[in-house]
């Protein structure tokens, strides 16, 4: 049987940088199902983000400000 020299890569030559790509494609499916994990899972239970007013809210039910200060804060916002 006759080796033909020129085709190197069939013997093995060619090939040695194959892990790179089964490196980058593994990596690339596993942060793939992570995103898709992060993005269909619910955050904690809040749908949405708070806005000022909300938190302002929130403050004075907890009995951190008063009546006065809130309604001063909330014209601040408005």
């Amino acid at each position: 049987m006759m080796w033909n020299y020129n085709d190197w890569w069939q013997m093995g030559m060619g090939y040695g940088f194959h892990w790179i790509f089964m490196v980058a494609f593994w990596g690339l499916l596993i942060w793939g199902a992570y995103a898709l994990f992060r993005w269909a899972a619910p955050s904690g239970g809040a749908s949405r983000r708070e806005t000022p007013l909300d938190i302002l809210k929130k403050h004075y039910a907890k009995g951190e400000l008063t009546r006065k200060e809130f309604e001063r804060m909330r014209e601040d916002l408005a």
